[in-house]
């Protein structure tokens, strides 16, 4: 272990550990103190010294040992209690046991231990202590004194009539077996759910659909609006969006004049398939605007017009119209599409739009004039003086009224670009010529930290002059080959990478697809499940549908098969159906038969109506039958659902018999007299069973009060009533008034909501009192609501889907006139064009899409008639499609010189073109002056006034040991290389060191034959500690590991993270050109292999 006896140590680590295992003791920044840690850099440690002289105390709490409590009560609030010397903190007091002595009444006790001292000190004087449910009266009178007046008190007796009760705050005056809405009214049990289930039966939402009908208990149940076949609900909100389903027809238009769709249509009335069939039976003619169908059997009479159409019929069924050899068009010739010729003759041709020539175009004038934006052309090569005279020919760019010439001057055999000066990313070839500065680079270049721009000789530190060479760089080759590897969607390996090669392999795609094979036939549709990166994971087929079904109000279904059947839309009773062209109308009978009922607003016969229910102008009214009516009338008295009113006198030969008979006050109903005022009698009035005689009632089984019945509780004998109350509440012992029970259900039904879901969307609801349930329409589908029916239609007109457009015509647009053809949009011509007088184009582009462009003039004018100043880079540019950027030849305006370079320009648009110099390849280049500010690759470089010529560069791999010679020019890394093999040290070797292996080199000792090395210090940050495999400690030796042990395993904790820097005494000698290893060991002395950990490993160290 090394043992450091340095007073003053400046420059630690702020963590330092106090050897293998040990305390640490670091510098906590954040909080601005010093902590005492275990080895772990957490645990803290107890720290023994001999007294705390100066400072401030912030500790939390002092050990009871010290006269503290051992705890942090800062927080904490109650009292303080002590057992067994350990301190903690209690909110109560227990009075049992951690109190002595007598509670004073002021403080809320009895100042005494005995009940009567008690009463004496409460002022209770010698009330006896009574049952806590019962009061014991023996005797005497109570007086003015309410039972129940504070709390309820149950009365046992016999049944009590009233004529009212009351709880003291709300009094009632009757029972009621039907519930009204009143608070003066006690409903039975039986009115109550009587009236519940009627509010809540109204409170069911009642459904009906095209057929079947349906209820939700909206207090219950979920209303699920559906989507049926073809359809998909969404329900969002209060929201209900209903959408058409795609088919698997293919979208498109299908029927032509040659061919009828031919469609499958399931019972929602879906096109679910799609395709064609020629048609065999007839045809319609048409001229654009009218038609004619031409049925079997039929002649079509096909008639020509002299100098204009002609028609021929062959033996072999074919009809053949065409244009006689000389065409003579009366008036104006209208062109829509594209003007298709193989042969043009005209003195001139305007064409305002396209051209488009499939053949080949022949210009014999003296001039071909381009005046479009960009001249795009497909070819791959463009060919001047086609002809093959032994005359010069190139190209030309007009600039600022020169002409700027790329020539093969036919004299010389060689291209020459004038005096213009060219400029390319890199030539490669035999350069004749000087650079701009004769003999000079024309960019100096940095050879061993020396610049050299050939004007003379260098002179390199560590070579042939004193001093040293910049010895840092890469190693040629990874000291541990790696393996690269992808996983994922797609897996690759390669071999061991060690940097000397490219590493190579084979990139598979992952299988996500296990069903193999081609799919698709003329009865089945390929289904295609992709993932969200475009792979087919699944592949299924579906049958294409060949008939239709359909169904009529009988719901019995009927299949048609779309090839062999024909679907007829027939008329039932009553009904007759027409057919003109595409459409079948179905109308009502004049006379209608067979009808078991009519409804109309008014049903009339012209002098007796019916209507709203009323029959006016009836002269007649004969009846075999009863005659039912709201009430009977003769002008005076009424005959009404029973009673008759108004009657002036009624005689009666026999008994009277009804509910009751009554005066007016008095009133004889069942036997019974009520509402007399006076009854006398003078004897007992009895009914058989009470009797009232002398002042008494006796036999009475019910009492009847006409006053007010005031009570603590009334009982049926098995249910006991405390009150009576206005606000109904959950409860068995109070009777709720009509007007509690009917504000309890309004506010139930109020608080109902409509519980729905769709598709998709998950579960909603909706306020019934307060939010609309809105069911919208989604793509091609259109919700109606009509009184309590919500009809759910599919647009008449389906919109989204692909169209048929055709291409407008028009007239007037193309003419031809004294042997000029002008307003012509497009020219298409599948043969050749020969224009024998010049070709001028005026449009943006011209486009040729030939195989090769053959132009027999000697010279190629770009950008001809230009005056003033040149805005425009002018040249050629080839599209090399994905091989990368597009190559451009030609004239660069900004630099004013030709330039081989690639651009991202496709020819759309004219100017100032971003160009990056290319290669440019030739024989030879003679040039007066050469600038180059890319790669210059040469067979020889020489300068004019030397005999020296450099034939190559030496680089790392050829060696300046090899080359020792004036013909060649070394790299900087071959310097550097030379440098390293043959200069001094740089007195440290340096790697990091991680997991998975049981040792690991930290560098080379240096060779040098004269040198001893010795090691001064070791330096080890450890950023990751290492674990894994029972990892304990390590050892450093030299020599690959066989040597000597310059650290051992008490000087560096390689399994806690932190810096260890190990000072050593300078007499471990270290083996030359043999490498320096770390060895990693189990507690037990096992080499092992750590599963994980990451240190920068130093050793600094000298020579003598």
């Amino acid at each position: 272990m090394a043992d450091i006896k340095n007073f003053g140590i400046k420059g630690i680590a702020s963590d330092v550990q106090l050897g293998k295992s040990g305390g640490r003791l670091k510098y906590d920044t954040s909080n601005t103190r010093f902590d005492l840690t275990a080895s772990n850099g957490s645990t803290l440690e107890d720290l023994r010294l001999g007294s705390v002289v100066a400072g401030t105390w912030t500790a939390t709490a002092i050990a009871p040992t010290y006269g503290g409590t051992g705890q942090d009560f800062s927080s904490g609030s109650g009292f303080v209690k002590f057992s067994s010397g350990t301190a903690s903190l209690d909110g109560t007091i227990d009075l049992t046991s951690e109190v002595s002595g007598l509670l004073p009444v002021a403080n809320g006790g009895t100042g005494s231990s005995t009940a009567a001292g008690g009463r004496t000190n409460l002022g209770l004087g010698n009330l006896a202590v009574q049952a806590n449910t019962a009061v014991n009266i023996d005797g005497g009178a109570i007086d003015g004194t309410v039972i129940g007046a504070n709390s309820a008190a149950a009365i046992t007796g016999t049944t009590v009539e009233f004529g009212s009760l009351s709880d003291g705050t709300v009094t009632a005056t009757a029972f009621q077996t039907t519930i009204s809405d009143s608070d003066t009214l006690i409903p039975t049990s039986g009115a109550v759910v009587d009236y519940v289930a009627a509010q809540i039966t109204l409170e069911d939402l009642d459904l009906a659909g095209d057929s079947g009908t349906g209820a939700v208990d909206l207090n219950s149940q979920s209303l699920t609006v559906a989507g049926g076949t073809g359809l998909t609900s969404v329900a969002s909100n209060q929201a209900i969006t209903i959408g058409l389903d795609n088919t698997a027809v293919t979208a498109g238009a299908y029927g032509t004049t040659t061919a009828i769709p031919v469609i499958t249509i399931d019972a929602q009335g879906r096109i679910t398939s799609a395709s064609t069939a020629a048609i065999s039976t007839s045809f319609t003619l048409s001229d654009g605007s009218n038609t004619q169908v031409v049925a079997g059997g039929d002649t079509l009479l096909v008639n020509g017009t002299a100098n204009e159409v002609e028609v021929a019929v062959s033996a072999t069924d074919t009809l053949t119209i065409g244009l006689p050899a000389d065409v003579t068009v009366s008036n104006n010739l209208s062109v829509s599409g594209s003007f298709l010729s193989d042969d043009i003759t005209s003195a001139a041709i305007s064409i305002s739009g396209d051209a488009t020539i499939t053949g080949n175009l022949t210009v014999s004038g003296t001039t071909t004039t381009v005046n479009s934006t960009t001249v795009e052309i497909a070819d791959d090569f463009f060919r001047v003086n086609s002809a093959g005279g032994n005359n010069d020919a190139g190209f030309e760019a007009y600039v600022n009224n020169v002409a700027k010439q790329i020539i093969y001057d036919a004299s010389e055999g060689e291209w020459t670009f004038g005096s213009e000066n060219v400029k390319a990313s890199s030539f490669e070839g035999s350069l004749t010529g000087n650079a701009d500065s004769a003999t000079v680079l024309a960019t100096a270049r940095a050879i061993g930290g020396v610049n050299f721009n050939g004007s003379a000789d260098i002179n390199l530190p560590g070579v042939n002059a004193v001093g040293n060479q910049n010895t840092t760089g890469s190693a040629a080759t990874l000291t541990t080959p790696r393996t690269i590897s992808a996983t994922g969607d797609a897996t690759w390996t390669s071999g061991n990478f060690d940097g000397s090669a490219a590493a190579t392999g084979a990139l598979t795609l992952a299988t996500v697809n296990s069903n193999v094979g081609s799919f698709g036939t003329t009865t089945a549709i390929p289904v295609v499940t992709v993932n969200a990166k475009g792979l087919v994971t699944a592949v299924t087929t579906a049958s294409i549908a060949t008939a239709l079904t359909i169904q009529s109000d009988d719901a019995a279904n009927n299949t048609v098969a779309l090839a062999t059947d024909t679907l007829k839309l027939l008329g039932g009773t009553n009904i007759t159906s027409t057919n003109t062209a595409d459409d079948v109308t179905f109308n009502l009978n004049s006379t209608l038969t067979g009808l078991t009922s009519v409804t109309s607003t008014t049903i009339t016969d012209g002098a007796f109506s019916v209507n709203s229910g009323a029959v006016t102008g009836v002269t007649t009214l004969g009846a075999s039958g009863t005659i039912t009516a709201g009430a009977f009338n003769d002008g005076a008295a009424t005959y009404d659902a029973g009673t008759i009113t108004n009657g002036v006198a009624a005689t009666f030969s026999g008994a009277v018999t009804g509910g009751s008979l009554t005066d007016g006050t008095a009133t004889i109903s069942s036997g019974a007299i009520t509402g007399a005022t006076n009854i006398t009698a003078s004897g007992t009035i009895t009914d058989g069973t009470v009797s009232l005689a002398s002042g008494a009632i006796t036999g009475a089984t019910n009492i009847t009060a006409s006053g007010t019945v005031e009570f603590g509780s009334l009982t049926d004998g098995t249910i006991t009533v405390n009150s009576i109350q206005s606000t109904l509440t959950d409860s068995d012992t109070i009777i709720p008034t009509s007007g509690a029970v009917k504000d309890y259900v309004d506010s139930v039904a109020t608080g109902a909501d409509l519980d729905f879901q769709g598709d998709s969307g998950g579960a909603l609801s909706i306020d019934l009192d307060s939010e609309v349930l809105d069911i919208a329409g989604g793509t091609n589908v259109t919700t109606v609501g009509s009184g309590n029916t919500l009809t759910v239609n599919l647009d008449a007109t389906l919109s989204g889907l692909t169209s048929v457009t055709s291409t407008t015509l028009t007239d007037g647009t193309a003419s031809i006139n004294s042997g000029a053809i002008t307003g012509v949009t497009t020219i298409n011509t599948s043969g050749d064009v020969t224009v024998g007088g010049n070709l001028t184009v005026s449009g943006t582009t011209t486009s040729v899409n030939s195989t090769n462009t053959t132009i027999a003039d000697t010279l190629v004018v770009l950008q001809s008639g230009l005056t003033g100043a040149n805005p425009n880079d002018v040249g050629h540019i080839y599209e090399r499609g994905t091989d990368g950027d597009n190559g451009f030849l030609g004239w660069d305006q900004s630099t004013d010189r030709f330039i081989a370079a690639t651009t991202t320009a496709d020819g759309s648009t004219a100017g100032d073109l971003t160009l990056t110099a290319a290669g440019f390849e030739a024989g030879a280049i003679t040039a007066t002056g050469l600038t180059a500010s890319g790669v210059v690759s040469f067979g020889t470089l020489t300068d004019s006034g030397e005999t020296i010529a450099i034939t190559k560069f030496v680089d790392e791999a050829d060696g300046i040991s090899s080359n020792d010679n004036d013909t060649t020019i070394p790299t900087s890394a071959a310097v550097i290389d030379y440098v390293e093999n043959n200069g001094g040290d740089g007195l440290l070797i340096r790697a990091t060191v991680t997991s998975g292996a049981t040792t690991a080199n930290i560098g080379t000792v240096p060779n040098v034959s004269s040198r001893t090395y010795y090691a001064e210090k070791l330096v080890f940050k450890v950023g990751t500690a290492f674990a894994g495999n029972n990892f304990n400690y390590i050892l450093v030796k030299e020599n690959g590991g066989s040597g000597s042990t310059i650290v051992a395993k008490i000087d560096a904790d390689f399994a806690t993270t932190g810096s260890y820097i190990v000072e050593l005494d300078g007499d471990d000698s270290l083996t030359k050109n043999a490498t320096v290893q770390v060895q990693f060991f189990d507690a037990s002395d096992n080499a092992v292999a750590p599963s994980s950990g990451s240190a920068v490993c130093s050793v600094h160290y000298n020579w003598v």
